[in-house]
């Protein structure tokens, strides 16, 4: 799986979104996410999808995942 870091943080950007207000929403440690925009860590699948969800971007802007499919 990869992840591309400086995408991940240029949408985040383009949103407004503080790292701070991200971590928040998504439950986890500012420092986490630092660690993944840094390229220091890779976030799991899981972690990319909460992290889209919250970016309300489809995974596949920023990592090679493909969106899930959403039910109601």
């Amino acid at each position: 799986m990869q992840f591309n870091k400086d995408k991940f943080k240029e949408l985040r950007k383009s949103r407004k979104i503080k790292l701070t207000e991200l971590s928040e929403k998504m439950g986890l440690n500012r420092n986490t996410l630092w660690l993944w925009e840094s390229g220091r860590t890779q976030p799991s699948k899981k972690m990319i999808r909460l992290a889209s969800k919250h970016l309300d971007i489809p995974e596949n802007k920023f990592s090679d995942l493909s969106p899930a499919i959403k039910t109601s």
